[in-house]
């Protein structure tokens, strides 16, 4: 007999109320949903943010916030999520003349909070000694924390599931087996092309643990090419006009340079073993091993080695050999700092904001996030297109998008030039996603991290200019480092703001 205390209970009603916002209720008083801060208690992190989002999304789930007041909460049906990588407030400020609507919410201490991170070092430099013997890698540093050994980041059968690796055989698929000659531990990376049949294996890099390239080679399609996707793959029809080398041709040469028994390292593998149509079960996964804070979402391989390894990699196209090498030797630093390296300071890393919202059968959709790294589970749709204003009428409990033109500019010498009109051109959009939203939309807008990427430039120059950096680079450099802490969160109603 199943007792009535251990199904899921709804929670009991709100009972904390400022006073500030106790009115007498009349018959024709119009009710409407609204965010105010407690301004007495810590500034939240992006835990917190999820919880909040859980607490009105969820009858079941998430707790009662302590550091924010919402006023009628029931009324909220539909929930805007929006971040805005790269923009810290120090940027903002710095052009609030090109984002006034922005600027005006992040001034209003009732709605706008700057966001607290957990620890992490931002200016150290890893030293270590890599030695690798067989399947073990073993790191000599000069730090007293607890390690692993490297099987113990291998994904197990649960991760392999939850993150859309196959597992099965199929047609034209093969699976790694027997091989006495192969190598212990590599990386690995695809750039793949649009074809008739979708996406298609043009190029596959391998290093091993030097990071020695020992395999590179590009690959024919087997079906017409529709957009060799050159931004993101580097691939060119020129590129691809005299290879003849075949999908089972590479299928055979990898064969020959893994086992079973070989540790497979990369970046959202799932997609690169798909194009390979191959069967491996002993991988790590950077996505993986270093989660991002939130929400189901991934770091893409380009932000964990700026933020990590104080590389800009994937600049103008993505190199198979760099990705791979640059996966590696995240697992590496892994494995010299121990497991909580890299992991956010963060409650909830173990529960997926969109499973918990399909739990209760309401509907999630990610808006205009472009990548390889969404997992599709649950009643949680992606739809790369970019327009948020059309689920706006739609049964969705919550819209999930990102804005990121400021970390993928590519052209630092420009910032000056191109920062004003990008937020200039958020700020624009903002204001009418607002002004077309149903009152009881609420919205919460996430600076995220500051401009990891410009701050990974300057650390490149700072490495290759010691001899002539100046103490007013240097101060700049600090003041650079600081602001990627300077973010901000701000939560509310349309009909908390001006929107003349």
């Amino acid at each position: 007999m199943i007792k009535t205390d251990e199904l899921p209970q709804k929670r009991e009603a709100d009972s904390e109320i400022p006073a500030a916002l106790k009115k007498k209720k009349t018959k024709d008083s119009k009710l409407v949903s609204k965010f105010t801060l407690k301004p007495q208690h810590t500034s939240p992190c992006l835990s917190d943010i999820h919880n909040l989002l859980l607490w009105i999304l969820s009858e079941t789930r998430g707790t009662m916030p302590k550091w924010v007041f919402v006023q009628n909460k029931n009324l909220i049906n539909q929930v805007v999520l929006l971040f805005l990588p790269g923009l810290d407030l120090c940027v903002l400020n710095e052009h609030s003349d090109h984002a006034p609507f922005l600027s005006a919410l992040t001034k209003r201490h009732d709605i706008s909070t700057v966001l607290r991170h957990g620890k992490r070092q931002i200016n150290g430099k890893y030293i270590h000694t890599v030695i690798v013997n067989q399947k073990s890698i073993k790191c000599k540093v000069d730090h007293g924390l607890e390690k692993i050994g490297i099987e113990g980041y291998l994904m197990t059968e649960n991760q392999l599931l939850a993150n859309n690796y196959e597992i099965q055989e199929y047609e034209g698929w093969v699976t790694t087996g027997c091989n006495k000659n192969a190598v212990p531990i590599i990386a690995l990376d695809c750039e793949m092309v649009r074809t008739q049949q979708g996406l298609e294996l043009a190029r596959v890099s391998i290093v091993d643990a030097d990071s020695k390239i020992i395999y590179d080679k590009y690959v024919k399609p087997s079906s017409q090419i529709l957009d060799y996707l050159t931004p993101f793959s580097g691939i060119t029809p020129e590129i691809l006009e005299n290879i003849n080398i075949t999908l089972p041709q590479v299928q055979q040469e990898i064969l020959g340079i893994v086992s079973s028994d070989t540790i497979i390292c990369g970046h959202s593998l799932e997609n690169d073993l798909r194009v390979l149509k191959l069967i491996h079960y002993k991988i790590i996964d950077t996505s993986v091993i270093y989660p991002h804070p939130t929400l189901g979402f991934k770091y893409s391989l380009k932000s964990l080695a700026a933020k990590y390894l104080r590389k800009n990699i994937q600049n103008g196209s993505h190199d198979s050999g760099e990705d791979a090498a640059a996966a590696l030797e995240l697992v590496t630093m892994k494995l010299c700092h121990g497991p909580s390296f890299g992991i956010p300071d963060i409650k909830y890393i173990d529960s997926n904001l969109f499973e918990d919202i399909a739990y209760e059968g309401k509907k999630s959709v990610m808006v205009g996030i472009i990548g390889k790294n969404e997992l599709i589970a649950g009643n949680l749709s992606v739809d790369y297109s970019g327009k948020i204003d059309k689920y706006f009428s739609k049964n969705y409990a919550l819209i999930v998008s990102e804005w990121r033109e400021i970390i993928e500019n590519k052209s630092f010498q420009h910032r000056e030039r191109d920062i004003p009109r990008i937020i200039s051109e958020w700020d624009t959009k903002l204001k009418e996603l607002v002004k077309t939203a149903p009152p009881n939309t609420a919205f919460m807008i996430m600076s995220g991290e500051g401009d990891v990427h410009l701050a990974a430039e300057n650390d490149e120059q700072r490495s290759k200019h010691q001899e002539t950096w100046t103490s007013e680079q240097e101060i700049e450099w600090n003041k650079l480092q600081f602001n990627l802490n300077k973010t901000f969160g701000i939560l509310f109603c349309p009909n908390q703001v001006k929107l003349e």
